[in-house]
């Protein structure tokens, strides 16, 4: 039986009964035995997921795009960057860095506010913008995202969880005097361990992957056991694109192994020894340690009047004893979120390095901020701009907002989606929000059309607003602008079901039934989780009848194609015909 956390209560039930409630995977199926966490192959096959997806992960809906990327988080940055440089004197060149850029919209609302904002500051101001894969990079200048910021952006590739200093002077970059470092969504996705501690006792979770005997390799792998085993041994070297699925078939076995405090590569950064009593339960404790060697790395690219900015999905506080813990999918990928409990002790135990937070983190996203000397301007920015009070004042006007739609009260709604727009005027997500309401509820085509109209200026890579662009010119009865808008839509995401029904509805209504059945059947296919199959199928039937109308409308009219050619001359039918 798998060893599970240690624990000094006495086993309710012995092995062999529960082997029959956790079962043994074959032998003969075993892709990988008991390994650490981060060398193990289920997050082996999650790092190869950016570099094949690039940004069309987050397009297609696969990663959180609009919650991450809304545009809030970069003008609540540039704000804070600011102040800092205000409070510093700062008055010369600026320099910039992001690790982890992923779709870019978030370095893109940075340069956009900070020409809004300060224009002396913005004219002198050079980004380095960096993600780890090159297809995200390329994904970015494919979609022209920083075309409006002309030379003072630099797209390079950095790998995080490798030294960066080096990476950045081989790119023609400078490694260190940086005013304003970001790393947002990816302290979470570097290398990490989870740890079972009690007393000065420590253990490490492992992972076995296996396939069960009801998965049948063929729906995902093309190959046999002995193909897939030598395709595993070089995934790092040599991707192979057949593994593209594989996650979605893993059996994943977890035990706790022994390990000591010491093994940890920054065990000063893990929770402190409690006392161990026979009543003590073990506890568990997210490892972020790839988070803090990368942290350890920034720190030193700062300028001493500079800032780093980290924003992720975590927990403040460490799990209460007994609480497990495990790391989520999305779509490829792996995130387990930041315990930034650990960045604080990591801060604590480190010379020149200062750390602000709000009082009270939200429950969402939390953000910390860091430079090498104490700031006045970054603790009030934190508190301001990050706290669960500001956070929740941010989000009332439009939870309130939605439940006054759903009431139908559509005059009062409209007041408060207008105040949560007053609080957050670059979130193109929240944009959308309201264009959908205008669009789709209130009957509101011109006021749904300018909502989605900025949201593209902000953001002009979103599937949905370009869908909702599509949805408003058709009720303005400017059909061939929306089909335009909703064939951009598909072209940055093709496997969305919705935009695929928009369009073939768009398509049916100028009976030009070969392509709209093309569409749907391609987004049929597309479809893997069978999310929009009923309506696709719904739409397909009436492309169906409508086409099958049509043709027997064309079939009547091909064999009665002469009219009165009975009424033949002389006859009383003739008679009653006009000469010409």
């Amino acid at each position: 039986m798998d060893k599970a956390i240690p624990d000094p209560a006495p086993p309710l039930a012995d092995d062999e009964l529960c082997g029959y409630v956790a079962i043994a995977p074959n032998p003969t199926r075993i892709l990988e035995d008991f390994t650490p966490l981060w060398r193990s192959l289920d997050l082996r096959l999650a790092r190869t997921f950016w570099g094949a997806r690039g940004v069309t992960a987050f397009l297609d809906g696969d990663v959180p795009y609009g919650a991450t990327s809304g545009g809030r988080l970069a003008d609540d940055a540039a704000r804070t960057l600011l102040t800092r440089l205000e409070e510093a004197g700062v008055d010369g060149p600026v320099r910039l860095l992001e690790i982890g850029a992923g779709s870019g919209i978030f370095a893109k609302i940075l340069l956009d506010r900070l020409a809004e904002l300060s224009p002396e500051v913005y004219a002198a101001t050079r980004f380095v913008i960096t993600d780890g894969a090159e297809a995200m990079l390329e994904g970015m200048g494919d979609l022209g995202l920083m075309e409006a910021h002309g030379g003072r952006v630099a797209l390079v590739r950095i790998d995080a969880t490798a030294p960066i200093a080096p990476q950045l002077e081989a790119a023609g970059e400078a490694a260190t005097g940086y005013h304003g470092v970001f790393a947002n969504y990816l302290l979470d996705s570097l290398p990490f361990a989870i740890r079972a501690l009690r007393g000065d006792k420590a253990w490490e979770m492992e992972l076995r992957a296996s396939l069960d005997d009801a998965v049948d390799l063929a729906r995902y792998f093309d190959g046999d056991l002995a193909d897939l085993r030598a395709a595993l041994t070089v995934l790092e070297d040599a991707p192979d694109s057949r593994l593209a699925t594989l996650h979605r078939a893993l059996v994943l076995d977890a035990r706790y192994a022994p390990s000591t405090r010491e093994a940890a590569p920054y065990p000063e950064t893990l929770p402190p020894v409690e006392p161990e009593t026979p009543e003590a339960l073990t506890t568990v404790t997210l490892d972020n340690f790839g988070a803090v060697a990368l942290l350890d790395q920034l720190v030193e690219a700062l300028d001493p009047n500079g800032a780093l900015l980290i924003t992720d999905y975590g927990r403040s506080v460490e799990p209460e004893p007994g609480e497990p813990l495990e790391y989520q999918r999305f779509g490829g990928s792996a995130a387990v979120g930041l315990n930034f409990a650990q960045i604080d002790r990591w801060a604590e135990a480190r010379d020149g390095v200062w750390l602000a937070k709000p009082t009270e983190d939200p429950d969402s996203l939390m953000t910390r901020a860091i430079s090498r000397a104490p700031s006045e301007a970054l603790s009030v920015a934190m508190e301001a701009l990050c706290s669960a009070t500001r956070i929740d004042a941010l989000n009332t006007p439009l939870e309130k907002a939605r439940d006054l739609a759903k009431s139908h009260c559509y005059e009062a709604a409209r007041w408060r989606y207008e105040e949560g727009l007053r609080l957050q005027p670059c979130n193109w997500n929240v944009l959308e929000e309201i264009a959908t309401f205008l669009i789709t509820i209130a009957g509101d085509a011109d006021g749904g059309l300018a909502m989605v109209t900025r949201a593209l200026e902000l953001n002009p890579a979103a599937p949905g607003a370009y869908r909702l662009l599509g949805r408003a010119l058709w009720d303005k009865g400017e059909r061939k602008k929306a089909e335009i808008a909703y064939r951009q839509a598909l072209e940055l995401s093709p496997a969305n079901g919705s935009l695929r029904i928009d369009l073939a509805e768009a398509l049916l209504a100028g009976r030009r039934h070969r392509e709209a059945l093309v569409i749907i059947a391609e987004g049929l296919a597309l479809d893997e989780a069978c999310d929009h199959r009923d309506d696709m199928i719904d739409i397909q039937n009436q492309i169906l009848q409508d086409h099958s109308l049509q043709a027997r409308d064309e079939l009547v009219r091909s064999v009665n194609r002469l009219r009165r050619h009975r009424a033949l001359p002389g006859g009383s039918a003739a008679e009653s015909i006009e000469d010409p």
